[in-house]
């Protein structure tokens, strides 16, 4: 399973409603300017979350509850790695991948 940086959101803005909600721990914070990316441990994992400066209260070894755009999955079998679902729809029909898979 993969999710994009940009799919993993601070849960208290706008827009969140409705994304299902996991707790986080902050271990690297690298603003940007224009944007912060916040290095977070999720069970055990380390996911990179792409915020807006509005977060920029967020600190290293900070317990964060982050919201998952579940409409952008991706996910991949597991034994050859190819795409199955990519950004919620499955993977024939996103046309990136179709094409690239008749180039081949």
């Amino acid at each position: 399973m993969g999710v994009r940086p940009e799919d993993i959101k601070d849960v208290r803005f706008p827009g969140r409603d409705g994304l299902p909600k996991v707790n986080s721990k902050v271990e690297v914070v690298e603003s940007m300017g224009s944007e912060i990316f916040v290095y977070l441990n999720i069970g055990g994992k380390t996911l990179t979350a792409r915020m807006d400066p509005r977060s920029s209260d967020i600190q290293p070894g900070q317990n964060v509850q982050v919201a998952i755009d579940t409409h952008h999955l991706h996910l991949f079998d597991a034994k050859n790695e190819k795409a199955l679902v990519s950004r919620g729809a499955p993977a024939a029909e996103v046309p990136a991948i179709a094409e690239a898979q008749q180039v081949r």
